[in-house]
């Protein structure tokens, strides 16, 4: 649930920054530690959403996510880019990896103040092309 979490909040972040609006339109709070939307719970739990474990080694397993009754045909090419980009970057990223990313380096993150407070998309850099790889 958490690199979920982080995981479209980082899409609404790149989205954002290329678009000016988020792509979910979920309402993300400074909560804990860091950013989360209080819809995106139920909307997990209703998408029909299985986790499988695939192990990769003794010590190494990754999980993979399948959406029930959706088929690849059905997702917007321009969402599939923004979902590959952010999964070549952050999929096999260790958890405390992204997090940190998340907490320290996205622009919402970086000018909230207070746990509880919304946070402010507006911050976020606008894509110039200048930058080699968005995501860094």
């Amino acid at each position: 649930m958490i690199r979920i979490t982080k995981l479209l909040y980082l899409l609404d972040v790149e989205y954002f920054r290329d678009h000016g609006k988020t792509y979910t339109e979920l309402q993300w709070v400074y909560y804990k530690y860091g950013p989360y939307s209080f819809e995106l719970e139920e909307i997990i739990l209703q998408s029909g959403i299985t986790i499988e474990e695939e192990f990769i080694s003794t010590d190494k397993s990754i999980k993979k996510l399948y959406l029930k009754n959706i088929e690849e045909s059905e997702i917007e090419p321009m969402l599939e880019n923004y979902l590959n980009k952010l999964w070549s970057i952050w999929g096999t990223e260790s958890l405390y990896t992204l997090l940190d990313f998340v907490y320290y380096k996205t622009e919402p993150m970086l000018n909230v103040v207070n746990r509880g407070n919304i946070l402010n998309f507006n911050t976020i850099a606008k894509y110039t092309g200048n930058k080699k790889d968005k995501m860094d």
